[in-house]
C-alpha cells in the first residue's frame, strides 16, 4: 500500500484525473440513491403498506376522474363490504387552520380523518395515543394529533405536550398524540383532527346532512388476503351504487358514479417512482463510464510499467505481487475518490431537494445515513473491481522477453490497445445514450414551458388570503381589498 501510494505522487495528473473521476461517479450514484431509498425504499411507519389501498370515485360518462365520496358514504361501503377489506375516510386536501397561542398566528395544514384512520394505517404514535371512534362525532370534544415536524418546530419538541391544549381556529382541541418523524400521509399533513366534528350537524337554511351530502372525503382500505384493487373497486362500485339508490332523495336518479381504486404506494409516490429508478440507471451507466475511464488510464500505466514489472518478475517476484501492487493502486484511487465523492453527495443532495418538484413524499429526508454509507463502500468496492479488473489481467501476463528488450513499449503497448480502444467503444456508447436521453428530457421540458395554458403567464400573481373576520364582512372586506392592491 505504502509503495502503490508512492507511484500515485509521482504522477500528480494521472492521480487527479482518476480521483475526479472516481469522486464524480461515485457522489453522483450515492446521492441518487439517498432519494431513491428516502422515497421508495426506507421502510414507512406504517403496518404492511403493500396491502393498502385508497379510493374514490369517478365518472367516466361525466368527464369527471375524480369525485370525493361523502363521509357516511365510506362508512358504508366498510359495512356492506367487510370480505373486501376493512376502511377508513380522510379529508381529499388538507383543511387549513391557524394555530394561535404559540407564537405569531401560524397557518397550519390538516387533515380530518375518521375515527379507525390511523388503525386502519397500523401507525403507531411516537407519544401519547390516536384518534378514537367514538371522538369522531359531530359533538365530540375536539383532538388533534400533531405531525413530528409541527411538534418540533412549534412546540420544541416538549415530551409533555399530550394533554395540553392548543387554539386552532378559534377552538382548544386536545393534542392527544404525536406521529414519529417519516408518517407522512396524506402529504403535507401538520395535523389530523377528527372529520365528524368539522363537517358537522345540520344547521338551519344549510345542507340537511353534509356528513352525506357533502363530498370531502377519501377512502383508504386494507385489503383482506387474497383480495386484488380490481376486486376491491368492482365491489365498492357495486355497493356505491346501491348506497345512492337508497339515499337520494326521490325523484333524483342516482349519478353513474364508479369507485377508482389506487395501490397505495403508487397513490402516495406516483410517476416519480419510474422518473427515480430511470434517474438511478443513468447515473449507474455514469459509474460504467467512469470505471471504463480509469481502467483505460490504468492500462496506459500498465503499458508504460512493464519494464519496470518484468525485473520484478524477473528477481524473483511472483506475478500475483505485480497483481496486488495494481490492486493497492485502485484500492487508493476508489477509496480517495470515495471520500471526496462523499463530500461531492452532501452538495448534490441539497440540489436535488432544491430543483426537485413538488410534492414528492419524504424527499426531506433525503440525507447521508448508515444505510446511504454502507451503499457508498458498496459502490467503492464495485469500483474497484471494474477498473482493476483488466490492468491486473495484463499486468499478471507480462512476457519478460518483450519487457525486457529496447522494443518492450512498443510490445506491451500493442498488448493493451485492443483492451483500451474496447473501453473507449464501451465508453462513448454509453456516453451517447445518456446523451441522447438528456436531450430528450430537455426537449421535453421545452415543450411544457411553452405549452398554451389559455391565458398570458408573464406578471400573473396569486395569492391566499383567508380573512379572519365574521362570514357577513367577507366579501365587503375583498371588494375594499381588491382596489387598494391596484
Amino acid at each position: 500500500m505504502r509503495l502503490a501510494l508512492r507511484h500515485l505522487r509521482k504522477s500528480p495528473g494521472y492521480t487527479a484525473a482518476a480521483v475526479t473521476t472516481l469522486a464524480l461517479a461515485i457522489g453522483a450514484s450515492t446521492a441518487i440513491f439517498s432519494a431513491v431509498y428516502a422515497v421508495l425504499l426506507k421502510p414507512m411507519p406504517i403496518r404492511d403498506p403493500g396491502r393498502l389501498v385508497v379510493a374514490w370515485g369517478t365518472s367516466p360518462s361525466a368527464n369527471m376522474r375524480v369525485l370525493e365520496l361523502s363521509y357516511l358514504d365510506v362508512q358504508d361501503i366498510g359495512a356492506a363490504a367487510p370480505a373486501t377489506g376493512v376502511v377508513a375516510s380522510h379529508s381529499s386536501s388538507t383543511w387549513t387552520a391557524v394555530l394561535d397561542g404559540v407564537s405569531e398566528p401560524l397557518k397550519v395544514p390538516t387533515t380530518g380523518v375518521s375515527g379507525n384512520f390511523f388503525e386502519v394505517l397500523g401507525a403507531v404514535p411516537l407519544l401519547g395515543r390516536m384518534i378514537r371512534p367514538d371522538e369522531d362525532r359531530t359533538k365530540s370534544a375536539p383532538v388533534v394529533v400533531l405531525s413530528h415536524a409541527l411538534w418540533a418546530r412549534q412546540f420544541g419538541s416538549d415530551r409533555n405536550i399530550v394533554g395540553k391544549r392548543i387554539r386552532l381556529d378559534e377552538r382548544l382541541h386536545e393534542v392527544i398524540g404525536v406521529m414519529p418523524e417519516g408518517f407522512n400521509y396524506p402529504q403535507g399533513t401538520d395535523a389530523w383532527r377528527a372529520a365528524a366534528p368539522i363537517i358537522g350537524d345540520p344547521v338551519p337554511g344549510g345542507n340537511p346532512n353534509p356528513l352525506r351530502n357533502f363530498g370531502l372525503m377519501f377512502l383508504i382500505g386494507r385489503l383482506n388476503p387474497g383480495i386484488t384493487p380490481e376486486q376491491a373497486a368492482s365491489n365498492w362500485t357495486r355497493v356505491h351504487a346501491e348506497i345512492m339508490a337508497a339515499t337520494m332523495p326521490a325523484g333524483i336518479p342516482p349519478r353513474q358514479q364508479q369507485v377508482a381504486v389506487l395501490p397505495f404506494l403508487d397513490h402516495q409516490i406516483g410517476p416519480a417512482r419510474q422518473a427515480m429508478w430511470v434517474l438511478c440507471a443513468a447515473v449507474g451507466v455514469l459509474l460504467l463510464i467512469a470505471c471504463a475511464n480509469v481502467s483505460g488510464l490504468m492500462l496506459t500505466r500498465v503499458a508504460l510499467r512493464s519494464h519496470e514489472d518484468a525485473i520484478r518478475v524477473a528477481v524473483g517476484g511472483t506475478r500475483w505481487a505485480v497483481a496486488r501492487l495494481w490492486l493497492a493502486e485502485t484500492v487508493w484511487l476508489t477509496a480517495i475518490g470515495g471520500a471526496l465523492g462523499l463530500l461531492t453527495c452532501q452538495w448534490l443532495i441539497d440540489m436535488i431537494v432544491a430543483l426537485a418538484p413538488e410534492g414528492i413524499p419524504r424527499l426531506d429526508e433525503v440525507a447521508i445515513d448508515r444505510v446511504v454509507a454502507a451503499f457508498s463502500i458498496g459502490v467503492m468496492g464495485i469500483a474497484t473491481l471494474l477498473c482493476a479488473a483488466a490492468p491486473i489481467r495484463h499486468a499478471g501476463s507480462v512476457s519478460l522477453v518483450d519487457s525486457l528488450n529496447d522494443g518492450s513499449r512498443s510490445v506491451a503497448g500493442g498488448r493493451s490497445y485492443r483492451t483500451r480502444s474496447s473501453l473507449l467503444v464501451v465508453q462513448i456508447g454509453l456516453a451517447v445514450v445518456l446523451l441522447v436521453a438528456a436531450g430528450l428530457v430537455m426537449r421535453s421540458f421545452d415543450a411544457l414551458q411553452k405549452l398554451d395554458v389559455g391565458f398570458a403567464r408573464d406578471a400573473v400573481l396569486r395569492m391566499k388570503v383567508e380573512p379572519r373576520i365574521e362570514d357577513a364582512r367577507v366579501n365587503q372586506w375583498i371588494a375594499d381589498l381588491l382596489p387598494a392592491i391596484a
